[in-house]
């Protein structure tokens, strides 16, 4: 199998682990800034050129006799389906994987579904457009067509208040390197409870993995996430539509086999799907897997790649969740306090830091970092609630608010370069 993952992402070693354990023969493509690019198994490749990378990498696995290539974020899927393409192996069509990495594309396949949002304007940076002749209905919520992690997605309340959002968001973009089209999206904002649906595809057909439930979701004007509990409290009639909603837009998207990752509200006409990717749950978050059930959530997708049967699930599984910890101020870290006492607390089972002491952090919505992830799991959602409702009462940041000179802030590109941004798509 050829793995392809962004130099930093996330889990890189949890998947690498994962084929070893499967037996795979294993190589691996990465991004020109990877650091651990000495083996023959590594090829490491210039991601923003990405017809120049598809060649280089299909070259390379055809060097290594690859059968199956699976990507793990937006920008790798999109290569791994340009290697499979030429390599003539399994794999969702690239059309169909660009309309889930652009918000403007994704809800142009969706337009009229029961389940998608009801109406939208998307336009480009350049494009003049009047505030007060763009959008009629509020709440509304502005967000750039091509981030995730929630980064600027910002809730406006009244006509008055867009133009303003309209230009802190144009600034926004124009300083992100990426490789997607940036536009604008405004679009109405859905009130309702809001989940999260993990789940594997195969040919077309939606196997759900877990759907969790945000007792704590945010209602902006920014949206950070926070905890997601799974087995979801909704009751089985609206679980079995969120997952008719998500296999239904799979269809529609063009997407037939691989990970999907949903975020849905439900509203008074049903569950509404704000954004659905062809990947796996962002950041650390798919840990819970591994900690809590007796498979990795990567074991699940790698199977599936190389055509292995999915690992034999148990018929009862533990509650089990996962708190992300928010950033609460922009600054220089000069402590984090309290992670040990939050190890202690009854039913978790973990807390890992993704930043330390010494990096500059910033807030949303112009970043969408996370100081770290906990997990936990118990006899029930409301322990496990709770367990992660304490943690995050626990750990607290010390933090320097004086700014720093730009070349110091540096320490926040490793949480956050666009090869491997992995927070929740929103």
């Amino acid at each position: 199998m050829l793995l392809i993952v962004g130099a930093h992402f996330y889990r890189s070693a949890d998947y690498i682990r994962a084929a070893r354990e499967l037996g795979l023969g294993l190589s691996v493509g990465t991004d020109a800034a990877a650091r651990w690019t000495h083996s023959d198994a590594v090829r490491a490749v210039d991601f923003t050129h990405f017809d120049g990378a598809v060649r280089d990498l299909t070259a390379f696995a055809t060097d290594r006799g690859v059968t199956s290539v699976l990507g793990v974020d937006e920008v790798t899927v999109e290569l791994a389906a340009g290697v499979a393409a030429e390599l003539g192996v399994k794999s969702n069509p690239l059309s169909a994987l660009r309309r889930t990495h652009r918000k403007d594309a994704f809800r142009d396949a969706l337009r009229g579904c029961e389940y998608s949002v009801s109406s939208f304007r998307a336009f480009g940076l350049n494009e003049s457009v009047l505030p007060t002749e763009l959008f009629d209905q509020y709440p509304c919520v502005a967000k750039p067509t091509a981030m995730s992690a929630s980064r600027g997605v910002i809730r406006v309340d009244e006509a008055s208040a867009l133009g303003p959002v309209l230009e802190r968001l144009r600034a926004l973009v124009a300083r992100e390197r990426s490789y997607f089209e940036q536009r604008i999206l405004v679009e109405p904002f859905v009130d309702g409870p809001e989940f999260a649906l993990e789940g594997m595809l195969t040919t077309g057909r939606l196997n759900v993995l877990a759907l969790f439930d945000k007792p704590d979701v945010s209602e902006g004007p920014y949206f950070a996430e926070s905890i997601y509990v799974t087995p979801s409290q909704l009751p089985h009639v609206r679980q079995r539509a969120c997952a008719a909603c998500v296999e239904a837009a799979a269809a529609k998207l063009g997407l037939v086999d691989g990970p999907v990752h949903a975020e849905l509200r439900w509203s008074k006409q049903g569950p509404v799907l704000l954004e659905m990717a062809a990947r796996g749950i962002g950041g650390l978050c798919g840990r819970i897997f591994s900690m809590a059930r007796p498979y990795s959530l990567e074991e699940v997708h790698i199977r599936q790649a190389v055509g292995l049967p999915p690992p034999t699930l148990p018929s009862e599984v533990p509650a089990a969740g996962v708190l992300m910890l928010s950033v609460p101020k922009e600054g220089q870290v000069r402590a984090i306090e309290g992670v040990e006492a939050a190890k202690r607390i009854p039913n978790v089972l973990d807390v890992q830091l993704a930043v330390q002491a010494g990096d500059y952090v910033t807030t949303l919505p112009e970043a969408g970092m996370y100081v770290g992830f906990a997990f936990a799991s118990g006899a029930n959602p409301a322990r496990v609630s709770a367990a992660l409702a304490s943690v995050r009462a626990t750990v607290h940041l010390d933090i320097d608010v004086l700014r720093p000179a730009s070349s110091d802030r540096s320490t926040t590109t490793r949480d956050h370069s666009p090869t491997y941004r992995q927070g929740l798509h929103r």
